[in-house]
């Protein structure tokens, strides 16, 4: 049975695992049957013929991604196991993979085939003493001490809770939406009588029907929610410190002036928006917890030469940068661990200049950092002790962490070693696939178009009627009453030019046989109806073959690779012992 690829995690799927008990000694090897059956021996004192019991078997059902199962093995190599937790994570990242369009479900067992073949590289690694080598060894000690850290931090801060009223402070102001009316303006002078109007006590909608009547103003004078993400930037900063009743001063828009007032303002619900705002909170209270940490570790573990750290100038040419990368003065000294030295300074000041630090001494830039570089350096040392005083090197998750991290490692390395240098493309090859596969070499068409944007479909129907008649769209743009000013447009497509892969999918069909001088109805977002009119169209083109062929390597190479470790791995089981104990995903 297929896990369906929209399952939520937490749902707890039935994982039917079967576990061999303990075999008798004598099972090790299968028994070889005689050439004969033997006669049973009538007399009283033979005993009666025995034959070892067959290997009892358990079946459980376990919840697939709890983890209180998250160490149950559901296959093993020898004498290592795969565990429930590796084959979870496994499928969580190929469920992830396939949201965007997969037909089919990943199929736990490949996922676990897969996860067998890179143990047996792995292993195959080892054996080649790969995992020896001093660079790989380097950055493992650089990740375990990363990672202690950064446990440390996530036990300091696991108790954080979200500040109820920053979160509702930030939430809102993420959130808001104004309620609006508008006008658009030809004149700039009667868009700035509106505040004056306003402030003498008429009310906007009816200054707006006056405005709209005398041919003044352009709109509907209808209240809207302004979309923040289809919302011009002018616009939301103009209407950001504005208050219900409130109206704007005249904004410069390309069509005209501008003027909206604020009718309400509304505070819609988005679960994201408050996460975000949670999460937000969240990090701010840790960070000033970790800083406070911070301090309670320096006064516990840190002294700080402060003469010797004023008497070093990075930027001095005596005695010069290259002596102080190998001064061995301590010039922070850490309770049970080695000082932080001059040298060590100097090495952390000199990584900021890739290409030396000449130039920036004589700009005297490089002394500047030592104080941040210092304090970065000490930071290091004082968590990285302080998790090893709590034991945290000994955990079970850090533990974890780091043989995954190390089996990684040593994988990548056995590929790029091992698998990489056989791996070759001809040309000839590249070429077929670029020849095989003209689609993904061919743009989409580009167009430059323009439009008159109408509140509702039935707007654009009675335009789209008059310029079958043979009404010029530029005229019609100009004079066409119920247009809606740009700051209510949800899609705005003029000045641009678009490829048809950016435009809404319905609307790239309908211009798929436009030419130039032919325009298309479109409905777009909240019932807008659109007249969209084509000025030029740019033909597909195909990328020449010299361009495409870094892609085309790239991609036939990963195959390649991919084809390399399968038959490795296929190789090596010849020479294991496999076994897999989970039998079926389902309900």
């Amino acid at each position: 049975m297929t896990i369906p690829h929209d399952m939520p995690r937490s749902l707890l799927l039935a994982v039917l695992v079967a576990f061999a008990a303990p075999q008798v000694a004598s099972a090790a090897e299968p028994a070889k049957p005689d050439a004969a059956p033997k006669a049973a021996d009538p007399s009283p004192a033979s005993k009666p013929a025995t034959t070892a019991p067959e290997p009892m078997a358990a079946r459980i059902e376990a919840p697939l991604f709890s983890p209180l199962f998250a160490q149950t093995p559901v296959a093993r190599i020898d004498d290592q196991v795969v565990r429930l937790a590796e084959l979870q994570e496994a499928l969580a990242a190929t469920h992830d993979e396939r949201k965007a369009g997969a037909a089919t479900s990943p199929d736990f067992k490949a996922v676990l085939q897969r996860l067998i073949d890179s143990r047996l590289l792995i292993m195959e690694a080892r054996e080649m003493g790969l995992d020896e080598l001093p660079e790989l060894k380097e950055q493992l000690a650089v990740f375990k001490d990363v990672t202690l850290r950064e446990t440390l931090q996530q036990q300091l801060t696991k108790d954080v809770k979200p500040d109820a009223l920053e979160v509702e402070r930030v939430y809102k102001e993420s959130v808001r939406r104004w309620k609006v009316r508008s006008l658009l303006f030809r004149q700039e002078e009667d868009a700035a009588a509106v505040k004056p109007a306003l402030a003498g006590g008429k009310g906007f909608a009816e200054l707006a029907k006056q405005l709209i009547a005398e041919k003044k103003a352009e709109g509907t004078g209808e209240p809207e929610v302004l979309p923040p993400d289809q919302t011009l930037p002018a616009v939301a900063a103009a209407l950001k410190p504005l208050q219900k009743g409130e109206a704007t001063t005249p904004l410069k828009l390309q069509n005209g002036f501008a003027v909206l007032y604020v009718e309400d303002i509304v505070y819609p619900s988005d679960p994201a928006k408050r996460a975000e705002a949670e999460k937000a909170s969240v990090d701010r209270q840790s960070g000033q917890l970790l800083t406070a940490f911070r301090k309670e570790l320096d006064r516990k573990y840190v002294k700080i030469d402060e003469a010797l750290l004023r008497k070093i100038d990075f930027d001095a040419p005596k005695p010069g940068f290259a002596v102080l990368v190998k001064d061995k003065r301590p010039i922070v000294r850490i309770a049970g661990e080695a000082p932080i030295t001059v040298g060590d300074l100097a090495n952390a000041v000199g990584e900021k200049f890739f290409h030396g630090v000449e130039k920036p001494q004589q700009e005297k830039r490089v002394d500047k950092l030592k104080r941040p570089r210092l304090d970065g350096l000490i930071y290091k040392r004082v968590f990285t002790k302080e998790a090893r005083v709590r034991k945290l090197d000994q955990s079970e998750e850090y533990l974890r962490a780091v043989e995954d991290q190390e089996n990684s490692m040593v994988f990548g390395t056995f590929v790029q070693r091992v698998l990489v240098p056989d791996v070759s493309l001809k040309d000839e090859d590249l070429r077929a696939y670029y020849d095989g596969h003209r689609d993904e070499f061919t743009s989409a068409p580009l167009y430059r178009l323009e439009q008159v944007a109408f509140a509702d479909m039935k707007g654009a129907q009675r335009a789209a009627e008059r310029l079958a008649r043979g009404t010029d769209f530029k005229w019609l743009k100009a004079n066409a009453e119920g247009q809606l000013p740009p700051a209510q447009r949800a899609l705005d497509f003029e000045g641009q030019l678009l490829s048809a892969k950016g435009l809404p999918e319905d609307l790239a069909g309908a211009l798929g046989s436009a030419q130039v001088g032919d325009y298309r109805l479109h409905q777009g977002p909240r019932g807008q109806g659109y007249v969209v009119l084509v000025v030029s169209r740019t033909e597909p083109q195909v990328q020449p073959y010299a361009e495409a062929r870094p892609d085309i390597q790239k991609k036939l190479f990963g195959q390649a690779l991919n084809r390399a470790v399968t038959d490795w791995a296929a190789k090596l089981r010849a020479a294991h012992e496999i076994e897999t104990f989970i039998t079926r995903i389902g309900n």
